[in-house]
């Protein structure tokens, strides 16, 4: 099909950005467009006085019909040779080859970022109406495939423990070993990606992504989501050995911390040692003064999920995560 001569594919100026994100963000996402505006310019004040121009919005595109904004999509590369995709979203009525354009302008800045691994994700909902299922079908068309149901869980954290130290060394578990988390500093980063590497041996969270990245671009990811003052990393030992780790980052705006990635070794498995984990980051939190605790899982990971609702998580959210690697 003959492209449209009337339908311009651009990136979004600033004007017309909040435009674009309400056709992308729908009410079902659980976000919100004003609060992804709002959240850039906390990030960084100057955004106001510099003309609109920052790198988070440079590959904010939409599909323009003379004046009108008439579809949207997101390419959102990040440090560790990722990207999310928010696939294309159009107004009522447009045809669907708009959306098609869409899509090839984010294959192709996928390719000139050289992009190990893109994901895209839409809310479980989102898949059983006429639009979710054309979504679906743009991202299929285009090499993604589902990998995993994602579940969002959270918790309502109280008051501090008051008798809790400031670093958990709980008492012997079940195997008699003793089990601490030790806080991580910058100069220690090749031991946390040897650690990381440990963890994925036989994961059950979302293993179609085992070897898709490099564990040293997983970390360099983890380690810009936020300030390096918001980022609290542990290491988990036993017997003078690292067996596991626990990553969270203080999100003082939403008020919560998340659990970014927690994981144990193979061997450090079946003690119960991820639930004195998971209450641990639940204290955390507490004397952060943070409100919730939250994290994602894959569905599919029940003995995670036996220890995330044990210590009193439970699913607000359920998506579809869809991934792309790189083509060879």
């Amino acid at each position: 099909m003959d492209a449209d001569p009337r339908v311009t594919i651009t990136t979004a100026v600033a004007e017309l950005r909040s435009e674009a994100l309400q056709l992308l963000v729908p009410p079902t996402s659980g976000h919100r467009s004003e609060a992804i505006l709002e959240g850039v310019a906390a990030n960084d004040p100057a955004l106001a006085s510099a003309g609109g121009a920052d790198p988070c919005f440079a590959d904010l595109l939409i599909a323009q019909r003379g004046r009108r904004v008439v579809g949207a999509a997101w390419v959102q590369p990040a440090p560790g040779k990722v990207a999310v995709v928010w696939p294309p979203r159009l107004v009522p009525a447009e045809p669907a080859a708009t959306a098609s354009r869409l899509m090839l302008e984010v294959d192709r800045r996928l390719v000139n970022y050289e992009i190990d691994l893109a994901q895209a994700v839409l809310p479980a909902n989102d898949e059983q109406d006429a639009r979710g299922a054309e979504l679906t079908a743009h991202l299929r068309r285009h090499g993604f495939q589902p990998a995993a149901r994602l579940l969002s869980m959270a918790c309502e954290i109280g008051a501090p423990a008051n008798h809790r130290p400031a670093y958990l060394t709980p008492a012997d578990g079940p195997s008699g070993l003793p089990f601490e988390l030790v806080p991580f500093n910058h100069a220690q980063t090749q031991r946390m990606v040897a650690v990381i590497e440990r963890t994925y041996q036989q994961t059950l969270d979302i293993p179609a992504l085992n070897g898709v990245r490099q564990p040293a671009d997983v970390l360099d990811g983890y380690s810009q989501i936020a300030p390096t003052q918001h980022l609290h990393w542990f290491f988990a030992r036993s017997n003078d050995a690292d067996v596991g780790c626990l990553l969270l980052v203080d999100q003082r705006r939403e008020d919560r911390v998340e659990v970014v990635y927690m994981g144990l070794a193979p061997g450090a498995r079946g003690r119960g040692w991820g639930r004195q984990i998971t209450e641990y980051a639940k204290d955390f939190t507490a004397r952060l003064g943070r409100r919730h605790l939250v994290l994602g899982v894959d569905a599919a990971n029940d003995p995670a999920l036996m220890v995330y609702t044990a210590a009193g998580l439970h699913v607000c959210a359920e998506r579809t995560v869809f991934v792309r690697p790189r083509p060879a």
